[in-house]
């Protein structure tokens, strides 16, 4: 998964010291049931300035995700579980969206992680 994110300056004078943060969230599942995964969101963050009427479209790395279900329902792997993108000028948060809008993505974001880290696996019992 990747994403596409568009910032617009919708104002006749330049704004600078745009900064849009971003993270693909993975639930590392391992036993039965989804409820017993670890989320970790994999992302990065660009800063930037923008002329007057300036769209500046960012296109993200790619964040894999694949895993095993055997046929007595235990599950090992990784799925995506959402996303998130918030938008911030002279480090003041000015907007933001997560998908599902649940507290755990929000806190998943928090503690967001390197794109490069996605490969290395979680410590079993390791909570963020």
């Amino acid at each position: 998964m990747a994403l596409r994110i568009t910032v617009t300056n919708t104002v006749p004078k330049p704004v600078t010291g745009v900064k849009v943060r971003w993270g693909i969230v993975k639930m590392q599942v391992r036993g039965y049931s989804a409820t017993h995964g670890v989320d970790v969101a994999y992302g990065a963050e660009q800063v930037f300035d923008l002329k007057p009427m300036e769209k500046k479209i960012i296109e993200t790395e790619s964040v894999e995700a694949g895993g095993k279900r055997f046929n007595d329902g235990e599950t090992h792997g990784d799925r995506i579980h959402g996303h998130g993108v918030q938008l911030m000028i002279a480090d003041k948060p000015v907007a933001e969206e997560f998908v599902p809008a649940t507290p755990g993505i929000r806190k998943a974001f928090e503690n967001l992680r390197p794109i490069g880290d996605q490969d290395k696996p979680e410590k079993p019992g390791k909570k963020r």
